[in-house]
């Protein structure tokens, strides 16, 4: 009864987000004054002074938001022609070959796709790089992906994906709401779809599943990442109620000493991702947080690193998935 409640709230939210225009995606705030606030980054020449003091680095993160430009990002590990006949990203793409045959049904590669963690690492390439050819896949990206409808398809069947993708798009954000190529048209796309598909989130989280794992942490972590850096969209209340709910959730995920409690080292670096996403944004909007939930990450964080091996990699114990649940650069 309470999640049908719950996503009654939902469609009617959105009914009233898809009918408004700029302005009215913000209580009490504007589009204009969302586009100026003082998020971070915000030093001015940032990104050069990074490309002077890390060029390798640097030059890794534009290499490989470069793939993307070809059409051929990098998923799992390995680069795909992601690409329509038509030049436009296949949201529904799934590699062909013998030994891709098992994932033909899987959602795996569509899923990876929709994750959107290209969409941040266009970002850093123009960040550090200061050229226009990342911004305009960026905005050419955003729109086409804005042509899906919310709430429907492969895309909206786990409301995790839905979490995750909402955390690369503020990711985006950060870099690209004063970027000219961007402004206009692809940033208010933007910021009115990660006001949809959390409206949409909120009504559709695993509340209620028997055993909600790691997919409700990931749906919170994105719900409260994007309350905190739109606090224009007046949803405090629900900021609040997602932040303890994520507590809760992490509690139930890590032991006090910071052992995963799925005895997995990947999950345990996937909810780690949610915790470091959500710790870094309550501190850069001057939020506070539940008691006990920055000490159990930095348990969490040094459980993992007493695990990981002198190659950078986590062993294989436990169940065991690639996934990230936000996206760091950490290909070079």
């Amino acid at each position: 009864m309470a999640a049908r409640s719950e996503r009654g709230r939902a469609a009617r939210e959105l009914s009233r987000l898809a009918d408004a225009d700029a302005s009215g995606l913000f209580d009490g705030g504007s589009f204009e004054g969302l586009q100026k606030s003082p998020r971070w980054p915000s030093a001015p020449g940032a990104g050069g002074e990074f490309a002077i003091h890390f060029p390798g680095t640097a030059a890794a993160i534009i290499a490989e938001a470069n793939l993307f430009l070809t059409g051929q990002p990098r998923l799992f590990g390995a680069l795909h022609d992601v690409r329509r006949d038509d030049g436009r990203v296949d949201w529904d793409y799934r590699p062909t070959g013998p030994e891709f045959a098992p994932f033909r049904a899987d959602p795996k590669f569509p899923w990876e796709v929709a994750r959107m963690a290209v969409l941040p690492r266009l970002a850093l390439a123009h960040h550090l790089s200061g050229h226009g050819p990342h911004a305009r896949a960026a905005a050419a990206l955003v729109e086409d992906w804005a042509l899906l409808p919310v709430g429907e398809g492969l895309h909206f069947s786990s409301a995790l994906e839905v979490g995750i993708r909402l955390i690369a798009f503020c990711q985006a954000f950060q870099f690209f709401r004063r970027v000219d190529s961007f402004r206009g048209a692809p940033l208010e796309t933007l910021v009115r779809r990660i006001a949809l598909e959390a409206a949409w989130l909120q009504g559709h989280r695993s509340t209620e599943r028997v055993v909600a794992g790691n997919h409700l942490l990931g749906e919170l972590a994105g719900l409260v990442v994007v309350d905190l850096v739109f606090p224009e969209f007046g949803q405090g209340d629900r900021l609040d109620d997602n932040l303890r709910r994520f507590d809760r959730a992490f509690g139930e995920q890590v032991a006090p000493d910071g052992v995963s409690r799925e005895q997995s080292a990947t999950y345990g670096r996937f909810i780690a991702d949610f915790a470091a996403m959500v710790l870094a944004a309550t501190a850069a909007a001057g939020h506070p947080v539940p008691a006990g939930l920055p000490e159990r990450s930095a348990a969490l964080a040094t459980w993992l690193a007493m695990l990981t091996r002198p190659d950078g990699r986590l062993p294989l114990l436990g169940d065991n998935d690639g996934g990230r649940g936000v996206d760091w650069g950490e290909f070079f």
